[in-house]
């Protein structure tokens, strides 16, 4: 994947807690922060990071 663009669908439960795959979260803010160590994929290692100005 390199330094490339990925869409993932953040989902929400009935309780109201987001999550991509099986680890929920009560906030967007706590999703994207577990997701800068945890892979946000299931077969490839993507971590969340913020872009730096050269990227946008």
């Amino acid at each position: 994947c390199g330094d490339g663009v990925q869409h993932f669908k953040v989902l929400r439960d009935a309780q109201g807690k987001f999550f991509l795959w099986v680890v929920k979260f009560n906030s967007l803010n706590e999703l994207v922060e577990y997701h800068r160590s945890a892979s946000v994929s299931r077969s490839h290692d993507i971590k969340l990071k913020d872009m730096t100005p050269e990227e946008n």
